[in-house]
């Protein structure tokens, strides 16, 4: 756990990350089987992180359940499989990582122009998050709706430069759920 050599020293004496450190190490000398961590990166350095991120792979890799709670969205994508998004005692979303995202798909749709017959077309498959008078923000919870939404344009006389999902992170997932206030 990187604290070799430091056994002579009070533990008042560490630093929050030498804690952190700490803490795992007394979660993991009976060789559980379930592992709960509760923001076990929060306080460490990128190397630090790094370090916990693999620990965390090679206890998944040998069996052990790890459940970890963190607000540091980014660290969860680097290091979860699975993800439950829960917002005062309820769950949101859960699923895998790309289940969780695909969930709340965003398309960016270029047209010639975007009149009243594209935006008909558009509301058929998800909700307008932004426009102005050739691109489109469109918000979907269904990842199959982006090929029947080209179709959809195509047919309806539109003229379409370009249509790409985009990938969102687990953190505008998270914001978009929850909303701003909830964060």
């Amino acid at each position: 756990m990187g604290l070799q050599g430091r056994g002579d020293e009070r533990i008042r004496g560490y630093s929050k990350g030498m804690m952190q450190r700490l803490g795992l190490a007394q979660a993991l000398v009976g060789e559980p089987d379930l592992v709960l961590l509760d923001e076990p990166t929060s306080a460490m350095d990128p190397l630090g992180r790094r370090e916990i991120r693999e620990l965390i792979a090679g206890l998944a890799n040998d069996g052990v359940a790890v459940l970890l709670n963190s607000h540091l969205l980014s660290e969860v994508e680097l290091t979860c499989d699975h993800v439950v998004v829960i917002d005062r005692g309820r769950v949101l979303r859960s699923g895998t990582l790309d289940e969780v995202r695909e969930a709340s798909l965003e398309v960016r749709i270029t047209v010639d122009h975007v009149d009243q017959r594209v935006r008909d077309v558009l509301a058929g498959h998800g909700r307008v998050i932004a426009a102005d008078e050739r691109e489109v923000l469109l918000a979907t919870d269904d990842p199959e709706a982006v090929p029947r939404l080209a179709a959809d344009l195509i047919q309806s006389g539109a003229q379409l430069r370009a249509l790409v999902p985009l990938q969102r992170s687990l953190e505008d997932v998270f914001i978009g759920l929850v909303g701003e206030d909830g964060a």
